[in-house]
């Protein structure tokens, strides 16, 4: 599926009728189609392209919206998991600190 890169909702059908477009009304002309229904055509063919695209701009807009989620959970992971390894270094130096010291952390009874 190709990527979208504007809301399909916001576009305007062109008028098919002028003189720009003779060129894509010219095949659809014949000796029952006149100039209007040939434009009228391809109105309903550009009508139903756009409906298309839009359920697809629908679905693109979805799918963004799950991989932007999914990047923030495994962002706040990260975060989760970068914290605790902070907790646990911290832990650990405090303990080692205690080793070295247990002078230090003798607690001191109260007495007089």
């Amino acid at each position: 599926m190709n990527c979208l890169l504007s809301d399909p909702q916001v576009e305007i059908c062109p008028d098919l009728t002028s003189a720009f477009y003779q060129t894509s009304r010219a095949p659809l002309v014949a000796a029952n189609n006149t100039e209007d229904q040939a434009a009228a055509l391809l109105q309903a063919v550009w009508t139903a392209t756009n409906a298309a695209l839009q359920v697809q701009w629908q679905a693109q807009v979805a799918l963004d919206q799950v991989a932007s989620e999914d990047q923030q959970h495994l962002l706040d992971q990260e975060s989760a998991q970068l914290l605790q390894a902070q907790r646990l270094e911290e832990a650990a130096v405090e303990e080692e600190e205690r080793k070295k010291n247990q002078l230090k952390h003798i607690p001191i009874p109260k007495r007089p």
